[in-house]
């Protein structure tokens, strides 16, 4: 953990290489009929992008460019309704780098939070 961009505490990965991406994991219990988000700030480096990406169960549910042109002040707030995938799910969260820049990716925060 370290300082990022005006935050402190942020996790800083780096991909080993373009063709790796840094992956959280995690296996999560969503109740049936509670309301169940995902809330990630995530940044990047001043001279890089990088795409942000979320698998259930292995499949895609969200696809987001992290860099200049969307974030503000190098920080992107993104939250995710969890709800429709009750059950015992594997939810993967992955930086995956684009090849231009400093492929860096900052985590400011990673959370879920029931309703």
């Amino acid at each position: 953990l370290g300082d990022a961009r005006g935050k402190s505490n942020v996790l800083i990965t780096y991909p080993p290489d373009l063709s790796t991406a840094p992956t959280l994991k995690r296996s999560i219990e969503i109740a049936a009929g509670q309301k169940t988000t995902l809330r990630i700030t995530i940044g990047h480096h001043e001279t890089g992008h990088w795409t942000l990406l979320v698998k259930a169960d292995g499949k895609e549910i969200l696809k987001k460019v992290v860099g200049p042109s969307t974030s503000k002040d190098g920080w992107l707030e993104v939250t995710l309704d969890l709800s429709t995938y009750a059950g015992n799910q594997l939810f993967e969260i992955q930086g995956v780098p684009s090849g231009q820049g400093v492929d860096v990716c900052y985590w400011a925060e990673v959370q879920i939070l029931d309703k």
